[in-house]
């Protein structure tokens, strides 16, 4: 796109009127009849998303009971949180970029170089960030000065066209961020006088659930979250006193401490608490240390209210509180694989403190490349991207060579640079570990690793030494999680030996879930056919009956059948939580939600659920289905991996599971 034409869109999105299709409802969704029949009243949409008609035909599949569970999801009662939505208005009428609020008008580029003194504090938060205005981005506002300008200075001139790079980069990222926010702010304004309002939901051809309102809904960001709440307010007790203090715990980035010690710091705060419920914005010192400022916000005037009362048991919440899994990709892998090490480093196995596999995974790769420093070897990996994981692997761990990188690094430079510029941090492995269960390739893992460092040191080190230390660290992250997480590489090789059985077959891969939905993979190549009118050509892409896209095939596979483990985990305990007892409950895959006084007892639905699921021979049945599918090509099939000795019931002896 042209330079100015992003001004303008950039400039002017506040006055564009975008079309708002699919909004939440005001009335009860319809129940889902049929796959063509259900949720909006006069919009259409299929009860599974899916652009490609499945080679089964669902009308002979009995669904009733998903249908069932996912109309009751629609039912739930919600309403707009008003005083949030007063806040963020505020906020960012006001530029202050809190949270994912974006800014209100584009970062400044230097009119001239100057001496650039950098800074490394990528706070979003920080409200008094400036380049050439009083409105806040991502750098201190001494980002640069124009002292004089020595014009032998490399060194100025390179820092110059890395932070002018740089500030590019984030004005572009606004071309998205700005319409997409201001359509969330839309329909909470449009709304915000509706007494009830619901999401009606749908699933994909896996089972996970997603609301069909695509703008404002609670599975998006934390402010979308913090603009919602249960419409339903319900006495909190004692136990809902202190799960509302969990959450808000939670929200500030302690959910790595003991129950006991996140009580401890809410009660310690109860201070800062109360000051930022009066006034946020007179408070960001305190608010700026919240992982997710809104919802923080959002807990913190629930709590104030609650403590305000007399008796703060009896006060009536809607705040929806949330249990989140531990890495949950990891969870049912480890209970798959019947893995002693893998659920106890993922909280199936119960314990006294919350374990934590993102930063016992970090100690791992910490301990590791703490032993490349001063080694001084240069083993390239300057074309590492193209091979497969275990070479990639291989490749940091082979003879210690002395044949260049191709930019001039060495594995201990390398080091140096994670040490010196501090990043080995918690943020920087803890998307490549969510994903590696999921599939993620050498590429995507490095990209993910490349995000994180981007905004952490994008203006300090150029786009080469960059992509070198992403592509370092995250081989490094590979080789950690496999070394805690055997079996579950075994398994996940035993899904790819069988993609590849029917890739060899030109047969897409099915299998029924635990809750009883078929599930094909919808990966095709498309046929194109190209549309002559009297005006022009139209190439259009069929995708049915096509050719199977066999490499997504193949990828696809690991991750789609751990997301149908989750979604029947989800729907059977929603079942218990909605058509069972009538509790509002909603959840985001692996984030369950319910009212405060609910949340003892969802919690015990959350566990028995899981023994439910994994009482059941889930790698037997999909190996026996694979056999039954493939006839005389069954001998193909390799049996199912060994399983371990881990006992699936004691998760519901396990605090911190789901927390």
């Amino acid at each position: 796109m042209r330079g100015c034409c992003a001004n303008y869109l950039l400039n002017n999105a506040i006055n564009s009127h975008v079309p708002l299709n699919y909004l939440p409802m005001i009335c009860k969704p319809k129940r889902w009849i049929n796959n063509e029949e259900g949720g909006m009243l006069l919009l259409k949409n299929n009860f599974i998303r899916c652009n490609i008609k499945p080679l089964f035909n669902l009308d002979v599949c009995d669904l009733s009971r998903i249908k069932n569970i996912v109309s009751e999801i629609g039912n739930v009662r919600w309403k707009i949180n008003k005083e949030i939505l007063y806040f963020i208005e505020e906020a960012y009428m006001n530029g202050k970029t809190i949270g994912k609020i974006p800014l209100n008008k584009n970062y400044s580029l230097p009119d001239s170089i100057g001496t650039i003194t950098l800074s490394n504090d990528n706070n979003r938060n920080n409200s008094n960030n400036d380049y050439n205005s009083n409105s806040s981005n991502n750098y201190d506002s001494n980002c640069y000065s124009s002292n004089g300008y020595n014009s032998n200075s490399k060194e100025e001139l390179r820092k110059y066209y890395l932070i002018k790079e740089e500030i590019n980069r984030l004005n572009k990222r606004l071309i998205s961020e700005r319409p997409t926010f201001l359509q969330k702010l839309a329909v909470a304004k449009t709304l915000e006088n509706n007494k009830i309002i619901y999401f009606p939901h749908n699933i994909d051809f896996r089972g996970r659930m997603y609301p069909l309102s695509p703008h404002l809904h609670h599975m998006s960001d934390d402010i979308c979250r913090s603009l919602i709440s249960f419409y339903d307010e319900k006495e909190i007790g004692e136990r809902g006193l202190f799960w509302l203090k969990i959450h808000l715990a939670n929200n500030f980035g302690k959910d790595k401490l003991n129950f006991d010690k996140r009580i401890e710091w809410v009660n310690k705060n109860l201070h800062n608490i109360k000051k930022l419920s009066e006034n946020p914005f007179e408070n960001m010192e305190f608010w700026n240390t919240a992982d997710k400022p809104w919802q923080a916000l959002a807990v913190s005037l629930e709590l104030t209210k609650a403590l305000q009362c007399s008796d703060a048991t009896k006060f009536k919440s809607s705040i929806p509180v949330q249990q989140d899994g531990t890495c949950n990709g990891l969870q049912h892998y480890a209970a798959l694989g019947k893995d002693k090490n893998g659920g106890k480093a993922v909280n199936i196995i119960p314990s006294d403190e919350p374990q934590d596999i993102y930063s016992v995974v970090l100690d791992i790769v910490t301990s590791k490349i703490r032993r490349d420093l001063g080694t001084g070897d240069a083993n390239s990996i300057g074309s590492i991207s193209s091979v497969s994981k275990s070479s990639c692997v291989s490749s940091l761990s082979s003879s210690r060579g002395c044949r260049d990188w191709g930019n001039g690094l060495s594995r201990g430079d390398l080091a140096n640079y994670c040490f010196t510029y501090d990043l080995l941090k918690r943020k920087v492995v803890k998307q490549t570990i969510m994903t590696i269960c999921y599939g993620v390739t050498s590429i995507g893992a490095k990209n993910q690793v490349k995000g994180k460092i981007q905004n952490m040191i994008g203006k300090d080190l150029d786009k080469n030494t960059i992509n070198r230390l992403s592509q370092y660290i995250s081989n490094y992250i590979f080789e950690s999680i496999s070394e805690i997480f055997k079996r579950a590489m075994i398994i996940k090789k035993w899904f790819n030996n069988l993609s590849k059985v029917t890739n060899e077959l030109n047969i897409p891969i099915t299998w029924i879930s635990p809750i009883g939905l078929p599930c094909e993979q919808p990966y095709r190549l498309g046929n194109r056919i190209l549309v002559n009118t009297p005006l022009q050509s139209v190439s259009v892409i069929s995708y049915q009956n096509s050719l199977l896209h066999k490499n997504k095939q193949r990828l696809g596979f690991p991750p789609n059948f751990v997301h149908s483990l989750d979604a029947s985990h989800l729907m059977m305990t929603a079942e218990k939580m909605l058509i069972q007892n009538n509790f509002s409950f909603a959840a985001v895959h692996d984030s369950y939600w319910a009212h405060a006084c609910n949340v003892d007892i969802m919690n015990t639905f959350i566990r028995d659920s899981f023994v439910t699921l994994y009482n059941e021979p889930i790698l037997e049945n999909i190996y026996k289905n694979f056999r039954m599918r493939l006839g005389k090509y069954a001998t193909k099939i390799p049996p199912p991996p060994e399983q371990g000795e881990l006992d699936i019931s004691l998760v519901r002896q396990s605090s911190y599971f789901f927390s």
